[in-house]
């Protein structure tokens, strides 16, 4: 196992950012990053680079503020736009840190796996990972022994207790990151802990829900011009649009004609709308609820849209095949990008289901089955 030893240098020195570090002599630079918050995406941007000499690097950094989140790391995974990213297994390869006048001296060994520091800004936030990592899934003891059981009997409730266990886990690591944000308010790595991994486990789903994200960041004004606070608030409003109570984002789609719709052109009829593909079988589980609340409500003012986000005519296909997709159906233009689309309206999984009231107010969102009839009969 390798160990990688940082120090916050009390002494004046040289270079702000340089160290040690114990690399294979065919790794030749390492990369000072910062995350892109342009395009919203988990990409970074490279702003600098040092070449390893004699197992040694350094950055000139201009640090013109009291302290400012940097990331060193090995060469990132792949590169696209000018953006460069991870692969979602490759944190070893990188290391998100605080830097402050006194500047950052670090040891290395092949990776950052294993990091000890002497400043407890860094400490503190190291440690926080590694209780992280304690609580994942892969690591619990019941999980392993739900996988097995499940390869000698091949139980049917086998997800149900995944998810349960995956529900217990979330919240155990939600306290455990809300203590450590409270108590370490005062420094910018509890605000990258948030935006990094406290926000993607919480509840966006209702108003309150928002308001509550709003008042965590709030508490952070004083990072405001940090692009970690800058990205946290992008993401808070786009899941206020998408959250009960928001105004839906207005999107653009092909129908099966081929002709160019707007979801806002049906205003004035209650939309239920279903994002899916079309390999998607926890879609599928859903088309014959979909068809229900269609034949039920069809005639009183509900619109069944659903959204296929498969490019070309593979969508097409489907819906003509499946004779139960008797409802009105959109796809994708050409001319979208998916990623950036789905990101905007809040889609992290599929399908994705909304009810949408006649003024294009969320209702409703993240209905699946037996919930859609119940939400649309709230209405009618």
């Amino acid at each position: 196992m390798s160990i990688i030893t940082l120090y916050a240098c009390q002494q004046e020195k040289k270079h702000l950012i340089s160290g040690e570090i114990n690399t294979p002599s065919f790794i030749k630079y390492i990369y000072l990053l910062e995350p892109d918050t342009t395009q919203k995406t988990k990409g970074f941007k490279i702003i600098d680079s040092s070449k390893i000499n004699n197992h040694t690097f350094y950055f000139d950094y201009n640090l013109q503020k009291k302290s400012k989140l940097i990331t060193l790391g090995f060469k990132p995974s792949y590169s696209n736009n000018d953006l460069h990213f991870y692969n979602e297994n490759d944190s070893h390869l990188y290391k998100t840190l605080l830097l402050t006048p006194q500047g950052i001296n670090l040891k290395a060994g092949i990776n950052f796996s294993e990091v000890e520091f002497k400043d407890s800004i860094n400490l503190n936030y190291d440690k926080l990972l590694k209780k992280l990592d304690q609580l994942s899934l892969q690591n619990n003891e019941e999980y392993k022994k739900i996988i097995n059981s499940y390869s000698k009997n091949q139980n049917n409730n086998t997800n149900e207790k995944i998810y349960l266990l995956e529900s217990k886990i979330n919240t155990e690591k939600i306290e455990l990151l809300k203590t450590y944000i409270e108590k370490n308010s005062g420094n910018p790595m509890s605000l990258f802990a948030f935006d990094s991994y406290l926000f993607p486990l919480l509840q966006k789903k209702s108003k309150e829900d928002i308001q509550m994200l709003e008042r965590m960041l709030n508490s952070f004004n004083e990072y405001a011009n940090l692009p970690v606070y800058r990205n946290l608030k992008y993401n808070i409003q786009k899941y206020k649009n998408c959250a009960i109570g928001g105004v839906f984002p207005d999107l653009e789609g092909i129908n099966t004609e081929d002709q160019l719709e707007n979801l806002s052109s049906y205003k004035g009829n209650y939309v239920l709308l279903d994002f899916w593909f079309k390999n998607c079988k926890p879609c599928a589980l859903e088309v014959p609820y979909l068809k229900q609340v269609h034949e039920k409500y069809k005639n009183k003012g509900l619109k069944v849209i659903s959204y296929s986000i498969d490019s070309g005519n593979f969508w097409k296909q489907t819906v003509k095949a499946e004779k139960e997709m008797i409802w009105h159906h959109l796809s994708i233009p050409n001319n979208e990008y998916l990623n950036p689309m789905t990101n905007r309206l809040c889609i992290e999984a599929f399908p994705t289901i909304y009810l949408l009231s006649p003024e294009g107010v969320v209702l409703e969102n993240n209905l699946s089955q037996e919930t859609i009839l119940k939400a649309v009969s709230n209405y009618f």
